[in-house]
C-alpha cells in the first residue's frame, strides 16, 4: 500500500493524461488551504485518489490510508445497502453534480452528519476521468436540531424558558397561544392575539410560503421544518410546525439570519472555488525563466492581446510584454522562484501589440525544474481607478486649501471628522485645538440650535436622504458665536447603510446682521412712508410689488391680495393703462430712477393724476434689491396746466389769425416791392452795359452802390417771404433725417467743394416732422457754419445727434416723452457767449457785410422751425474757438 500511495502522489493513474499535472498541482494548491471541508477525489470505480487535510480531520483516514481504497466506506452500511454511493456518483455525473445530507461514519466507527456535494473530473477533452467530493461536518447542527425537536415535544408547558418565538393555533387558526419572544418579535401585546385569526392578524402572510405550510401541516398530519423569509420580521426564520393530536397547530420559530448570511458566504467560497477551477477569469501561463511564454490560456490570451498560436509557436516572450522599468520587481520575483519554488504576489505592466499597457497581479509556482506556472488577474480597472481616486484626493486637498469655507469628512462609522485648514482659520481654532468628533463639534453649537441642528442631520440619514442643510450659531475658539450656513452630502454603501458625509460651513454671520439691518431699515422705512400724505409702495427686484402703505388702500379701496404683483392695473384708467404697463416693464429692467403721470381710480370710482417717483435700492455691487415707490396726486397741477393750455390754445388761435394776416400782408408787400427793385437793377444794368464807359468814377461808383443795394434789397425780400412761409405745418410725416441731409449736402456741394470742407455726420434718426422744413433747417445751420470759417484752414464740421427723456430735460420733468437733441459744430471764427441771444434773430449780425455776406436771416429761420416743431434750439461758442449750434426736437408730434 505504501508503494500504491508513493505512486498516487507522484503520478496518479487517472492523471496521466497531457496537462494533468497542471491540473492536479493546481488542485493540490487549492484543497489544501481548505481546512473546514473534507474534499477528495476518485477515479471512476470510486477508489480513492487525492485526500486533502480537511478530509483526514474529519473522516480520520490519513492520506497513506485512504488512497486507493472504495470512497464507500465513508457511507453507512444501511446506505451502501441501499446503493447510496453508486446512486450519488451517477447523479453526479449524468447531471453534473450530487448533493445530500445524510449519517457517514469515521475510521473509528462513529457516525457524524454532514452535508455533501460531488461533481465529475474532466480531462481537457471533456472527458470524465473522476469525482470530486466536498463535504462538510454539521454533526453539531444535527444533533443540536434533533434534541430541540424532542425538547419542545415534551416541555410546552415550560416554552416561556426557550429562545425560540412559539405561538398555538386551534384548527380555526385562532391563537390559543403565544409567547414573550413572538410577542417581542412581532411588536404585539400577546394577550391581545389570543383567540384572534392568524390571517386577520397578519394579512400580509397571506399566500406566502409559510401561509402554504401551516395548510400543508394541517393536510398532512406530520411536523414540517422548513426555512422562509419572514415578510413580518424581514429576517430569514427558521419554522418548525407540528400537528396536533386534537387538532391545531403548534409553531416554533428563530431568526436564523446570521447563518443564513454565514451560508450565503459559504456558497460564494464554492462559488469562488468553482471558478478557479473553470479558470475563465484568471490568466495562466507557463513560462521559463529565460523569458519563453510556452503556452497561455483563453482569459491570458484576452488580456494580452495575442493568440494561443503565439505562445505555442515561441513567438511571444515575456521579457519582451515586460516595460523596462518593471523589470526590477520582476527579477526579485524570479529570484524567489529559484529559492522558494514560489513568489510572492507582485504587481507590473504588460505591453499588448498594440502598445497599449494593462496592468496584472501575478503569483506562481515551480511545476518542473525549468517550467514555471503564474496565475494572472488583469486589475486594470483597479489600478485605474486608484489613480482616478488619488487625483480626486488631490483635487479635494486643492479645493479645501483654496476655499474659505471650513471643510468636513465626517466618517459614521468611526465617528471622526476631519476639518481643513479653513476650519482653524473661520474660527479661530489652532491645530488638534478641537477633538474630531461629533460630540466635539455638537458640543460647540449653540444650546438654543443643537436639538433642532442634532435631530435634523440625524433625521435626514436615518430616513436615507442625501442633502442635508441647516443655518445655526456655532461657537468660535474666542467664546462669540457665528452665524453658519452648514449642508452636506451623504454617501451609502451597496447596501444602502450611510457610512460618510462631506460638508462645509459657510461664515454668514455678516450677511445674517445685514438682513437685520434691512428688515429695521424697512420697518422704520413703512412707518415713515405710513405717515406721508403720497401713496406709497414697495417692489421686488422684477417688479413684483408686495406691500402698500395705508394711505393707498384708503385712497383706491382694494386688499394687499388684489394689489400684490400686477394687480395695480385694475385701479389705472384703461385709455392710458398700456403706455403706462409698456414704460413700467421697461423701466424694471433698468436700474435708474424713474418717472410717470397716469389717471388712478380711487374707491368712489373717480380717477385723479398722479406723478409717480420711482428709486432702486442697491446693493454694493450696484445690483438692484427692491423698488420703493411714491405716488402724488397732481390732479390739480394737471386741471390748471389744461385751462393753460386751453387758454394758450385760444390765444395761439388768435395769433395764427393775426400772422395769417401778416403772411398776406407779406406776400402783397413782396409782391409790390419786387416790381420796383426789379426795374431799378434792370435799368441799372442797362445804364451800366450802354454808358458805363462815359460816365465818371465818381458816377460809376455809384452806379455799382444802387445795383449792390437792389441785389440785397431782393435778398432781402426773398428771405423774408421765405421766414413768412414757415408757419406751423398743418401735417406731419415720417421723415428720414439722413435723407434730409443728403439733400442738402447735394445743395451746397459747390461751397463745400469750393472751401475744401471737412464733414464728420453720425446716423441721424427718423422722426415726426415737416421734410420741408427739415430741409430749411439744415441747409441753413450748414451754410452758416461754412461761412462763418477761418482764413486759415478748411472748414470741419462734425453733425451728432443722442436721445434724451422729458423728464431729463427741465422744461419737461413730467413726462417722459423722447426728444431727440442734434449738434453742428464748427471750428469757425466762433462768437462771443454773450451775444449768443442775438443770433437767432431777424436781421440781426454779428460782423460786418464787408465781413460776411448774409441777410441776418437764416438762424431766424432755424429758430422758427424748431418752435414750429415743439423743439428748442441755443448755440454756445467762444471768439476763435468754433461754435456749436443744439437743436432738439420731439421724435413724435401731439396730435
Amino acid at each position: 500500500m505504501d508503494s500504491n500511495c508513493s505512486q498516487h502522489q507522484s503520478t496518479p493513474s487517472n492523471l496521466s493524461q497531457p496537462g494533468a499535472w497542471e491540473a492536479h498541482d493546481l488542485w493540490t494548491m487549492i484543497s489544501e488551504s481548505i481546512k473546514d471541508f473534507a474534499i477528495f477525489t476518485t477515479d471512476l470505480e470510486r477508489r480513492v485518489t487525492s485526500w486533502n487535510a480537511g478530509a483526514q480531520a474529519i473522516l480520520g483516514y490519513t492520506e497513506e490510508q485512504i488512497i486507493n481504497q472504495l470512497a464507500d466506506s465513508i457511507f453507512t452500511p444501511e446506505d451502501r445497502l441501499a446503493g447510496a454511493p453508486g446512486q450519488e456518483q451517477q447523479k453526479a455525473l449524468n447531471e453534473g453534480k450530487a448533493e445530500d445530507e445524510r449519517w457517514h461514519l469515521r475510521q473509528d466507527g462513529s457516525r457524524f452528519w454532514a452535508s455533501g456535494m460531488v461533481r465529475p473530473l474532466k480531462d481537457k477533452n471533456g472527458t470524465n476521468i473522476g469525482l470530486v467530493k466536498v463535504m462538510r461536518d454539521l454533526t453539531t447542527q444535527k444533533q443540536t436540531e434533533d434534541s430541540l425537536l424532542q425538547s419542545q415535544k415534551q416541555t410546552v408547558d415550560i416554552l416561556e424558558s426557550t429562545t425560540d418565538a412559539f405561538y398555538a393555533l386551534d384548527e380555526d387558526f385562532r391563537f390559543t397561544y403565544v409567547n414573550q419572544r413572538a410577542a417581542r418579535l412581532w411588536g404585539r401585546d400577546r394577550d391581545s392575539l389570543i383567540g384572534r385569526h392568524y390571517w386577520t392578524e397578519f394579512p400580509d402572510a397571506v399566500g406566502s410560503e409559510s401561509y402554504h405550510k401551516h395548510y400543508q401541516a394541517v393536510k398532512e398530519g406530520k411536523p414540517i421544518h422548513y426555512e422562509t423569509i419572514s415578510l413580518l420580521l424581514e429576517a430569514w426564520i427558521d419554522v418548525l410546525i407540528y400537528p396536533g393530536s386534537q387538532g391545531g397547530l403548534s409553531v416554533f420559530f428563530r431568526d436564523v439570519t446570521q447563518r443564513k448570511q454565514a451560508e450565503e458566504v459559504l456558497r460564494l467560497s464554492e462559488q469562488r472555488l468553482q471558478q478557479v477551477l473553470s479558470i475563465q477569469t484568471v490568466g495562466v501561463i507557463y513560462f521559463s525563466l529565460g523569458g519563453d511564454i510556452t503556452d497561455a490560456n483563453e482569459a491570458f490570451q484576452r488580456m494580452s492581446g495575442y493568440a494561443k498560436d503565439d505562445f505555442v509557436r515561441g513567438r511571444v516572450r515575456w521579457d519582451e510584454l515586460t516595460p523596462p522599468e518593471f523589470m526590477p520587481v520582476t527579477q526579485i520575483a524570479q529570484q524567489e522562484y529559484r529559492t522558494r519554488g514560489e513568489n510572492t504576489p507582485y504587481q507590473k505592466q504588460y505591453i499588448r501589440p498594440d502598445g497599449s499597457r494593462w496592468w496584472g497581479l501575478f503569483a506562481g509556482k515551480r511545476l518542473y525544474e525549468d517550467e514555471y506556472v503564474e496565475f494572472v488577474l488583469d486589475i486594470t480597472p483597479e489600478k485605474e481607478a486608484e489613480q482616478a481616486l488619488l487625483l480626486s484626493q488631490q483635487r479635494f486637498d486643492l479645493l479645501s486649501k483654496a476655499t474659505q469655507d471650513a471643510i468636513w469628512d465626517w466618517n459614521l462609522l468611526t465617528d471622526e471628522i476631519w476639518w481643513n485648514e479653513g476650519f482653524n482659520e473661520l474660527f479661530g481654532y489652532q491645530n488638534q485645538a478641537i477633538e474630531p468628533t461629533s460630540i466635539s463639534w455638537s458640543g460647540r453649537v449653540h444650546p438654543d440650535d443643537v436639538e433642532r441642528v442634532v435631530g435634523g442631520i440625524h433625521q435626514v440619514i436615518d430616513q436615507g436622504g442625501k442633502h442635508w442643510s441647516a443655518e445655526y450659531r456655532f461657537r468660535r475658539q474666542d467664546g462669540s458665536y457665528a452665524i453658519v450656513h452648514d449642508r452636506s452630502y451623504t454617501l451609502y454603501d451597496q447596501s444602502g447603510k450611510p457610512y460618510r458625509m462631506l460638508g462645509s460651513m459657510q461664515d454668514i454671520t455678516r450677511r445674517k446682521e445685514s438682513e437685520v439691518t434691512l428688515i429695521q431699515s424697512e420697518e422704520r422705512f413703512r412707518t415713515l412712508a405710513s405717515s406721508i400724505d403720497q401713496l406709497a409702495w414697495i417692489a421686488g427686484a422684477d417688479g413684483w410689488i408686495h406691500w402698500y402703505n395705508d394711505r393707498w388702500y384708503a385712497y383706491t379701496g382694494t386688499t394687499i391680495e388684489q394689489m400684490q404683483g400686477w394687480g395695480w392695473q385694475a385701479v389705472h384708467h384703461p385709455e392710458h393703462l398700456d403706455r403706462v404697463v409698456e414704460f413700467v416693464q421697461e423701466a424694471w429692467r433698468g436700474n435708474q430712477p424713474w418717472e410717470l403721470t397716469f389717471p388712478l381710480r380711487d374707491r368712489h370710482g373717480q380717477y385723479r393724476w398722479f406723478l409717480t417717483r420711482v428709486y432702486p435700492v442697491k446693493d454694493h455691487a450696484g445690483r438692484v434689491l427692491q423698488w420703493v415707490g411714491t405716488n402724488t396726486d397732481i390732479d390739480a397741477h394737471k386741471q390748471a396746466e389744461e385751462l393753460l393750455e386751453q387758454k394758450v390754445r385760444e390765444r395761439t388761435g388768435a395769433l395764427e389769425a393775426k400772422t395769417r394776416e401778416l403772411e398776406e400782408f407779406t406776400y402783397v408787400s413782396h409782391h409790390d416791392l419786387k416790381e420796383p427793385i426789379r426795374k431799378i437793377q434792370i435799368f441799372s444794368q442797362l445804364i451800366r452795359s450802354e454808358s458805363g464807359e462815359q460816365l465818371s468814377d465818381t458816377s460809376r461808383h455809384h452806379l455799382e452802390r444802387v445795383i449792390q443795394s437792389a441785389n440785397r434789397m431782393n435778398e432781402a425780400l426773398r428771405d423774408v417771404l421765405r421766414y413768412a412761409s414757415l408757419s406751423q405745418p398743418e401735417h406731419f410725416e415720417v421723415v428720414d433725417l439722413n435723407q434730409v441731409l443728403r439733400a442738402v449736402l447735394d445743395d451746397l456741394e459747390l461751397v463745400i467743394g469750393e472751401t475744401k470742407a471737412q464733414l464728420e455726420v453720425s446716423s441721424l434718426p427718423t422722426l415726426e416732422a415737416s421734410a420741408y422744413q427739415m430741409h430749411q433747417l439744415f441747409y441753413n445751420l450748414l451754410a452758416n457754419a461754412l461761412k462763418f470759417t477761418a482764413t486759415d484752414q478748411p472748414p470741419h464740421i462734425r453733425i451728432t445727434c443722442q436721445q434724451v427723456r422729458g423728464n431729463e430735460i427741465l422744461s419737461e420733468p413730467l413726462t417722459n416723452r423722447l426728444f431727440y437733441q442734434i449738434a453742428v459744430s464748427d471750428q469757425g471764427i466762433g462768437f462771443d457767449p454773450h451775444q449768443a441771444d442775438k443770433l437767432f434773430g431777424m436781421f440781426q449780425r454779428l460782423h460786418g457785410k464787408s465781413q460776411y455776406e448774409g441777410t441776418g436771416v437764416g438762424l431766424a429761420l432755424v429758430r422758427k422751425v424748431v418752435l414750429n416743431h415743439g423743439g428748442r434750439v441755443w448755440a454756445e461758442g467762444m471768439p476763435g474757438q468754433g461754435a456749436t449750434f443744439y437743436v432738439r426736437i420731439p421724435a413724435s408730434q401731439y396730435r
